[in-house]
Order: C-alpha cells, then sequence, then structure tokens
C-alpha cells in the first residue's frame, strides 16, 4: 500500500472515532437530548414515575418569558400577559434574540410553573451562570440574589449555584436578571432541576472531571516550569509549552473556578474569553515550531492569531457596549478563524510526513480529530455538556496532551543525546590515555631493541668463540631469541585505536588475575573503526571488567573477546564471567553502581541504533554475553 493511501486511510479511520465521539457526546452527555419531558407554555408536569426514570432534567424549554422588567412574585399577578413570550434555554445568547433592532443588553424576567407530585420531597435547583445579576424565587420567597439589579446601583456577580428546597404540588419558579456588562445576557444555560442527591451527584461528577483534566494541565506546566527553571540551558519550546499548559489551564477550569467562588464579570469573563483565543495561538505556534514550517509561514500565522486573541480582548472589555451586529459579526470570524487553523494544522502535519518528521503521524491524528470536533460543532449547534466539556475544549485539550507527549519526547532523546556524548567524550579521553600508554609502551620496546641491536655484535664475538662448541653456540642463540621475542611489541589488530584499547583492557584485566581471550580477524583497511566503535567497544570491555572484579577472589574470572569482518559487517562477540545477578526495567540494564538505567549500555544502544547496527544482551546462569552487528561502512555515512 501506497504512503498517500495509508494516509487516507489513517484519516478515515480518525474521522470515523472523531465522529463517534463526538456523536456519543450529543446523544449522552447534552442537555438538550434528554428524553426527560419539558414545559409546554410555561408549565412542567413532574409525575412520581418521572423522577424516578430522570432524577436530574435540564430545564430548557418553555420558560415565559417578559422582557424589559423586572418583576417580583407580588408584581407578576397583575402583569399583562400580552408581553409574554415562550423562549429556548440558549436558543438565543442575549436579550436582542436574534434581532440587530434590538439591544443585547437590559433586563427581564423568566418564569415556570412545576407541577410536582402531592408526596413532599426534597427537590435542588442548580442554576448555572446567570448574566449578569438575578433575583431567584421559589413562590413567594426570595431564595437566591447575585449582584444588584436595580439600574442605578448595578453590579454583575456571577457563580454556579444550587438552592434547595421542600415542595409539592404546585411550585412557581421566578427568575429576574439585568444585564449590563456582557456579550451574553439572561439565562443562556439550562438550569438543572430534580432531587438532591441527583443533581448534587451531577454538580459533583462534572467538577471532578474539570478537575482531573485541570490538574493535567498544572502538571504539564509544573513539568515545563522545572525544566526552565532545573537547567542552565533551558530546552527548546518548554517555555512555550509551559505558556500553552497555563492557557490551557485556565481555559478549562471554569466550571471548578465558578464552583467555588463568586466573581465579576470584568475582568474575570474577558480573560477566560481570551484563554480559549491565546491557547490557540500557542498551539499554532508550538505546531508550526515542531513540524519546522518555514519562518514566514509561521510567522504569517501567528499575526493571525495575536489579531483575533486582540479581538476578542477588544470584544470582552468593550462587551457593554457592543451591538448585535458587532457580536454576531465577532462570532463569524472566530467561526471562521477555527476552520483557518483546522486547515494550517492539517497542512504542517501533512509538511513535516514528508520530511519524515517521526512524530507526523501523531499530530496528524491529533489535527483530523480536532478538525473533526470543529465540523460537528458547526453542524451540531443545539449542544450544551451536561458533565464534560464543549467540542473545542475536547479538541484543545487532545492537542496539548499530544503536543505534550511530542515535547516529552524531544526531551528524552535529547537527554539519550546528551548521554551518549558524554560518554563519547569520556571514551575519547580514555582512547587517549590508552594510546599514549600503548605509545609509551612501544617505544621502551624500541628502545630495547635498539640496545640489543648495538650489542649485536658482541653477541657475534661470542658465538664465534665457541665454534669447537655447536651445542654451546644453540644455547646461547636460543637465549638471545628470547630475548629479541621480549622486546617485540605486544599488536592484536591493525586499526591503532583498537590495538590501543584492547591492550589497555587486556593489561588491567591481566594485573588482576583475569584470563584474558582476545582474536581480532580485522582487515587492514577497514571503515569500521571510529569513534563510535571505540566508544561502543570501550563500554562493552569496561562493563566486563567490573562483571569480573565483582566476583570473589577464588572466583576463577575470564573474558573472551572475537571480532571478525564478513560479509560488509563487522561481528563482535563478549563473553565475561559474572555473579549471575541482573537488574532489569523492561529491556533495559539498572545501574549496580547508581540509581537509574547503566549509562554503559544506554550509550552503546544508542550508538549501535545510530550506526544502523544490532545489539543484544544475553545473561546466562554464570557468563555474560554480548553480540553486536555493525554494517562495515556504517561510520563513513555517519
Amino acid at each position: 500500500m501506497s504512503r498517500f493511501f495509508r494516509r487516507l486511510l489513517t484519516a478515515l479511520l480518525v474521522f470515523t472515532a472523531a465522529s463517534a465521539f463526538c456523536l456519543l457526546l450529543y446523544h449522552y452527555d447534552n442537555k438538550y437530548t434528554q428524553s426527560a419531558s419539558q414545559a409546554i407554555a410555561g408549565t412542567l408536569f413532574v409525575s412520581e414515575d418521572d423522577l424516578v426514570a430522570y432524577p436530574v432534567r435540564s430545564l430548557w424549554n418553555g420558560w415565559n418569558f417578559y422582557p424589559d422588567v423586572l418583576l417580583s412574585p407580588k408584581t407578576c399577578e397583575n402583569r399583562d400577559k400580552s408581553t409574554v413570550r415562550s423562549v429556548q434555554i440558549g436558543a438565543y445568547s442575549n436579550f436582542a434574540f436574534g434581532s440587530t433592532e434590538r439591544t443585547p443588553h437590559g433586563c427581564g424576567t423568566y418564569m415556570l410553573t412545576l407541577l410536582l407530585p402531592e408526596t413532599p420531597r426534597q427537590y435542588l435547583i442548580e442554576l448555572p451562570e446567570i448574566f449578569s445579576a438575578y433575583r431567584f424565587y421559589i413562590d413567594d420567597e426570595l431564595v437566591l440574589s447575585a449582584g444588584e439589579t436595580n439600574d442605578e446601583q448595578y453590579r454583575s456577580w456571577l457563580q454556579n449555584r444550587a438552592v434547595s428546597f421542600e415542595g409539592s404540588g404546585t411550585v412557581r419558579l421566578l427568575l429576574a436578571v439585568r444585564d449590563e456588562s456582557w456579550i451574553y445576557s439572561g439565562m443562556t444555560y439550562p438550569p438543572a432541576f430534580g432531587t438532591a442527591l441527583g443533581v448534587n451527584t451531577q454538580r459533583a461528577v462534572r467538577v471532578c472531571i474539570s478537575a482531573a483534566m485541570l490538574t493535567l494541565m498544572l502538571l504539564f506546566a509544573s513539568f515545563a516550569l522545572w525544566l526552565c527553571l532545573g537547567s542552565m540551558r533551558c530546552p527548546p519550546n518548554s517555555r512555550l509549552f509551559l505558556l500553552l499548559s497555563l492557557s490551557a489551564a485556565v481555559l478549562l477550569s471554569g466550571p471548578v473556578v465558578h464552583a467555588l467562588k463568586a466573581l465579576p464579570v470584568q475582568p474575570w469573563y474577558t480573560i477566560e474569553l481570551v484563554s480559549g483565543y491565546l491557547t490557540t495561538l500557542l498551539i499554532v505556534l508550538l505546531h508550526g515550531r515542531i513540524c519546522a514550517l518555514p519562518n514566514a509561514v509561521r510567522k504569517a500565522a501567528v499575526l493571525v492569531c495575536a489579531g483575533i486573541c486582540g479581538a476578542a480582548l477588544l470584544c470582552g472589555v468593550c462587551a457593554a457596549h457592543l451591538s448585535e451586529w458587532s457580536i454576531r459579526a465577532f462570532s463569524d470570524l472566530t467561526v471562521l478563524f477555527r476552520l483557518a487553523v483546522t486547515v494550517y494544522l492539517l497542512g504542517s502535519a501533512l509538511y513535516a510526513a514528508r520530511r519524515r518528521e517521526w512524530h507526523a503521524g501523531a499530530l496528524f491524528c491529533a489535527d483530523i480529530f480536532y478538525g473533526t470536533l470543529f465540523l460537528w460543532d458547526c453542524l451540531l449547534p443545539a449542544y450544551e455538556p451536561i458533565l464534560g466539556k464543549w467540542f473545542y475544549e475536547w479538541g484543545c485539550l487532545l492537542l496539548v496532551c499530544v503536543l505534550g507527549a511530542v515535547f516529552w519526547q524531544d526531551i528524552a532523546q535529547g537527554y539519550r543525546r546528551s548521554l551518549t556524548f558524554t560518554e563519547e567524550q569520556r571514551q575519547m579521553a580514555r582512547q587517549l590515555a590508552m594510546q599514549k600508554a600503548h605509545f609509551a609502551q612501544i617505544s621502551e620496546k624500541i628502545e630495547e631493541s635498539r640496545r640489543q641491536r648495538h650489542d649485536f655484535r658482541q653477541h657475534l664475538r661470542t658465538i664465534a668463540g665457541m665454534a669447537g662448541d655447536p651445542e654451546a653456540q644453540l644455547t646461547y642463540i636460543s637465549r638471545i631469541t628470547a630475548l629479541s621475542e621480549a622486546t617485540r611489541p605486544e599488536s592484536y589488530c591493525h586499526d591503532p585505536a583498537v590495538d590501543a584499547m584492547l591492550y589497555y583492557y587486556v593489561s588491567s584485566a591481566r594485573r588482576t588475575g583475569i584470563r584474558v581471550s582476545v582474536r581480532a580477524e580485522l582487515s587492514e583497511d577497514t571503515a569500521a573503526f571510529s569513534v563510535q566503535f571505540c566508544t561502543i567497544l570501550g563500554n562493552l570491555l569496561e562493563n566486563a571488567l567490573e562483571a569480573c572484579w565483582r566476583l570473589p577472589e577464588s572466583t576463577e574470572k575470564s573474558i573472551c573477546l572475537h571480532m571478525k569482518q564478513q560479509f560488509r559487517r563487522l561481528y563482535v562477540v563478549l563473553e565475561n564471567s559474572y555473579d549471575g545477578e541482573v537488574n532489569r526495567r523492561g529491556s533495559a540494564f539498572l545501574s549496580r553502581k547508581h540509581t537509574g538505567s547503566g549509562i554503559g549500555t544506554a550509550s552503546v544502544r544508542e550508538l549501535t541504533r545510530r550506526l544502523g547496527g544490532t545489539v543484544e544482551f544475553e545473561p546466562q546462569e554464570s557468563i555474560f554475553r554480548v553480540v553486536l552487528i555493525l554494517p562495515e561502512r556504517a561510520d563513513e555515512e555517519e
């Protein structure tokens, strides 16, 4: 299957999964799709069977609304019924009711009559944020108020609140509300009504879900902050990811904050509004950096997002003075903006895929999911979550999590590269020391050989003087030969770097009573020997020595090394004695010198992977075996 069809199939699968997710939320976590009965013409009948089947319901339909007046239980009795209109909560977001002729601000009174079972029971009604000041009555009693509704002393004050009451028979709910400060006005979100247990359980679950998401974002932010403050060189994109996590935390914190604290509209709701667009801006910026888009494209995208953030800030600050036309224009602009963001994210992921970036697949799937959520958000406008989040918030949460995973993987790879580089530096320093020691040994042998050549004429005279005794001559010649052999430098292969390393470790092993066997069948002209290969071999020999040193003195210790070039591959087999104790975490070996994974084995794995080879660690009962295979030309390509 070609790459194009694989991507197309992946996109279809992700689109299907995201669509199923949206439809699941729409049907089972939506206030507007509940099967519970709704009010008709301002009256809702609730039976005992209804309470058993639906202990909680959203009151979104059939409210009587009196525009431009603030009524109380006393004044509503004589009110002219001709001005009343039946409204659906959520169909319109303010008092303009979709008309550009009306102002979105002002006041009004909502009224609903409940026909409850005759048996008295404790009920609970939850009022979400109601914009932006109200007085709530149950029958003739004022049970809840927020802010100040008088025109001269108007003061906004919002909180998600609940009030319980004991009722039976006919119960009248009356809500008088005024707004002069926000783009929403009145009862925008449907209240929840039902048994005390049912409503309280629903509220608790909603707050817990929001708190879990908020905690996740704060953990991301704490991790990014630790990276920024915990090292001299801040990892790339860590500050940007810190800002993204904090912005997403503000975006997702609404249910928790509004359940705990009553807040005025300004500046809190402006901050909440801007946080959504700021989160999108930071996602676009970080996404573009990770996908390595051209600077001109990234700057243009950031400028557009910054402009929308500025428009959202201006809209929030000037909300009290906006007309219905300007609010609708801003809403249409944000839809186009989110469409442009979706196209940008998908395009950048495809750009990264063409460049064979390892993270392109994850980002592409996340972007498809985000785009699908945006599509269903446009197709299913009658959606308000009961427990979870809006489609847009789910999409942002997913993108932040995927970007966080990519960011974490980049940090982990950078850490592994840093460990490998540090190990290479250490091995290079040791290699230099080995070569110096090897050179000193060779120099000593050469000097000894020079002295023997100087004394050679004396040996000839001595042999000539033994002309009559052939047996004495042969004995003397054998002694001279033994002295000459002793001056020959010890060598294992033709490569100077590898030969020096082998001489160093073999000498160290033999000094401590370890039996060593080395066979290096390497050609004179090979490209397999380099700093990387010497680092790998040095780590393996060092680990073998340390394993032997941990054995008791009475135990026989041995190291056997065999290297051979064949079929354009370099094969290395190393076996050493050890105490049989192996500490592992998954496939990684844990160090016995410090906590955590062994740096040497991790460096061997990383360098072998980088060179295109394979390495296998095979611990047996008393012998630890390592098998290494490297391409012969790996280092030239590197």
